[in-house]
């Protein structure tokens, strides 16, 4: 039996500079141990953020994959590359991007119109391509017959595509643009010009910045990449405020209204909204937008504190939004009417949220439709920006569509939401 190394020459595979074909780690010094573990910590950075935007960009809901998502298992295959390579002196492997979104495109079937509606989802397709990779080690010679000039013309052109095909092209495009030309349909679109200028132009500054740092610092490039999180976070906000710079980053169209008058006047059929199972719809249901009778809530010992001024009770009025949540709105408006809450005391209030609902473990802390009967439960449900589909069942992790807008944001002044278990969706 020949040793690898002789089977490998016969081969006509050969090491670089006649060294041993795997490295003697032990000769190394602690020094050298040393010197590598500072030098990873800018790789490894540079890999966690190449790796989660490449799964993000191939994953978002725009992409039409259907099959399960791709994280931590593209994570535990890059690092087992990265243990085993070293030993015979191969380099790291990443660079998710932009190759990995371009190769979804590749796959993705359109219609009459050029309109994505689906992804041809299979194995065969990236073990063709890296079986062809794998070809320039089999035959190495095939690689001198290529000219440089294609191989750059390869790379440019799939950094030129990957360019074109962001928010920021679109955006550096209207610096040349008649302003009488510009989308409307933007999620910036409402913004003034300046505003978008300014924002644009930042951006395109970073984008040389992390350009140079790649051609003169080399491993400080990882670093530079990694300010930008502080960046966006801390120095942004200082320029601009936040609402638009999530409406500069946005991917969707403008925000809908979303005052009293919009939501009871909006148009039923620009909406869609879903039809639920009828088994989980309760039967004073009805789509649509109304107002819920002013809700009264009364102290007897303390009083409200408004504006300075001191209330024995308060009043308020109350958006029922059926459109984007029919499920939810139902059920509540139904609960109301049956009586459900009223006398109910307040379980929890901690200047985060005030919370009530809850009745008792007499009652299975929950409305039971009939005294001692199972408590009436429905599924969780999302309704998403640029989406006719309501998620039912499913968080938004779940249902890979993370970074999606929500119709109706908990995080908003005034939001009324529906509690579930921490490990049931639809409680």
């Amino acid at each position: 039996m020949l040793a690898p190394s002789a089977l490998a020459s016969q081969l006509g595979f050969t090491t670089t500079a006649g060294r041993a074909w795997t490295t003697n780690l032990a000769d190394t010094t602690p020094e050298g141990v040393l010197a590598a573990a500072v030098a990873a910590i800018p790789i490894v950075l540079f890999f966690f953020l190449d790796q989660n935007i490449s799964s993000i960009m191939c994953q978002k809901a725009g992409m039409h994959i259907q099959k399960g998502a791709y994280y931590h298992s593209s994570f535990a295959c890059m690092a087992l590359f990265n243990f085993l390579g070293p030993i015979w002196g191969l380099p790291f492997v990443t660079g998710s991007l932009p190759h990995s979104p371009q190769f979804v495109h590749a796959m993705t079937v359109t219609d009459a119109k050029h309109k994505p509606v689906g992804v041809v989802e299979n194995r065969i397709a990236p073990f063709v391509g890296y079986g062809l990779m794998m070809l320039a080690l089999v035959f190495p010679k095939l690689i001198s017959l290529l000219p440089e000039t294609a191989v750059y013309g390869a790379l440019t052109y799939v950094g030129l595509k990957a360019a074109m095909g962001t928010q920021l092209w679109e955006r550096f495009l209207l610096f040349f643009t008649d302003p009488q030309y510009h989308p409307a349909d933007k999620g910036w679109s409402h913004l003034p010009r300046r505003t978008v200028h300014f924002f644009t132009a930042i951006q395109l500054l970073l984008v040389v910045g992390c350009w140079l740092c790649n051609i003169y610092i080399g491993l400080g490039f990882p670093l530079f990449v990694v300010t930008l999180i502080p960046i966006r976070f801390k120095v942004l906000p200082c320029l601009f405020s936040n609402k638009d710079i999530e409406s500069l980053l946005s991917e969707d169209k403008p925000a809908e209204p979303q005052s009293a008058d919009d939501l009871q006047n909006a148009d039923p059929e620009k909406v869609s909204p879903p039809v639920p199972d009828e088994e989980h719809v309760p039967a004073v249901f009805q789509f649509g937008r109304g107002f819920h009778a002013p809700p009264e809530v009364h102290r007897e010992a303390a009083r409200y504190a408004l504006d300075s001024e001191l209330f024995n009770e308060a009043k308020f009025k109350m958006i029922v939004d059926g459109y984007s949540s029919p499920l939810s709105a139902g059920n509540f408006v139904d609960l109301v009417q049956r009586s459900f809450y009223n006398g109910m005391s307040i379980q929890r209030a901690d200047g985060f949220i005030i919370q009530t609902g809850d009745p008792g473990p007499a009652s299975g802390n929950g409305f039971q439709p009939t005294p001692g009967g199972p408590v009436r439960t429905i599924p969780l449900e999302v309704g998403l920006r640029g989406r006719s589909e309501t998620l039912y069942g499913e968080t938004i992790d779940e249902a890979r569509l993370v970074g999606k807008e929500v119709k109706i944001p908990f995080q908003a002044d005034g939001t009324v939401a529906l509690a579930r278990r921490e490990f049931d969706n639809d409680s």
